[in-house]
């Protein structure tokens, strides 16, 4: 394995964004970016040993900093959508930046996708290679209480395999809620449409929700669209906007996505109760690696349920002062 930096670019403000490349002995490769600390490239070779970019994203810094795709992205504090764009945490009320139909989505417009992680560490050996960015989170940040250093460590090796973790400990008691918003086609970026994946969830129940997207009930998909225990294509029941719903998973690995072009598939495994699967209904990003339009990628996002500093299903992120925040997510990648 081998790590090589590289300079991606510079922000608007001058603040310079560097790129590691994390590269195996076939050469396959994943690159992460230190703005949004973003998963900006993964090559892979498919069933005919050519490499395939699996993972859409940009090659300009400007394009990361003006898209809401939140292409690759590590999102927090709070990831998806928070109703009316509040909480209450020990009977005191805490008020977030409304940017989603008067709610709160991915923690507003200064989320952790829009800035510039710094790079802490990094270790490589013969069978796995691995980077750490880190980010201050100040007290009162997007509305927040408490304090954090986050750090985000990805990490790739000989067996195709990405394992991303995050941790922070918060010096109030506070809501963590992060995912990794990475985006896929295993056909290919900038290669179509991502409706003839064959996808898996283990997941018997899932989140119904209202017309902004915030969840009213628990409802199991048994002869419902959201049925994906058995394994169908994405295309199959699509609705017209596309699936934007969270599934609560029974086991692990609790996702699998298959492409029969280039044989590429990975599976899933998470230490998250629920995963979200974005199919891109509403993706328009004309300046990316290619361009890309709806359902031209999906997004398997691993996290708690939305809404859930709410207290939806009476699960609620809240991490206590000095408390280890923890999130763990492994994609296992493969080829048949």
């Amino acid at each position: 394995m081998i790590i090589q930096q590289e300079t991606f670019g510079v922000t608007r403000e001058g603040k310079p964004v560097e790129a590691y490349r994390l590269e195996n002995k076939a050469g396959e490769y994943l690159r992460i970016i230190t703005f949004g600390g973003a998963m900006q490239a993964l090559c892979l070779k498919d069933r005919d040993g050519v490499l395939c970019d699996v993972v859409p994203g940009f090659e300009q810094v400007e394009d990361y900093e003006k898209s809401l795709s939140c292409f690759g992205s590590m999102v927090g504090r709070v990831c998806n959508r928070t109703a009316g764009a509040q909480f209450v945490l020990h009977g005191k009320t805490y008020h977030l930046g409304r940017n989603d139909n008067g709610n709160n989505l991915h923690s507003g417009p200064d989320g952790y996708h829009l800035r510039v992680w710094e790079y802490e560490s990094s270790h490589c050996d013969e069978k796995e290679a691995s980077v750490t960015l880190k980010l201050h989170s100040p007290d009162g940040d997007q509305g927040f209480p408490g304090s954090a250093d986050i750090h985000v460590t990805f990490a790739f090796n000989e067996s195709d395999q990405v394992h991303v973790s995050i941790r922070a400990v918060p010096d109030r008691d506070t809501m963590f809620n992060m995912t990794c918003h990475s985006y896929f086609n295993l056909n290919g970026e900038g290669s179509g449409k991502v409706t003839d994946h064959l996808v898996t969830i283990h997941a018997d129940t899932y989140l119904e929700k209202d017309s902004e997207n915030i969840p009213v009930e628990r409802r199991s998909v048994t002869d419902t669209i959201y049925d994906f225990r058995k394994g169908k294509k994405i295309g199959k029941d699509l609705p017209d906007t596309g699936f934007d719903h969270c599934f609560y998973v029974d086991e692990q690995p609790c996702f699998e996505a298959y492409s029969e072009k280039t044989g590429i598939g990975f599976t899933l495994s998470t230490d998250q109760p629920c995963v979200q699967l974005y199919t891109a209904g509403f993706l328009e990003e004309p300046h990316g690696k290619h361009p890309y339009s709806h359902t031209d990628a999906f997004a398997i996002e691993a996290q708690y349920p939305v809404n859930s500093v709410n207290g939806v299903q009476n699960e609620r992120p809240l991490v206590k002062a000095q408390e280890e925040y923890r999130w763990d997510t492994v994609y296992q990648f493969y080829r048949r």
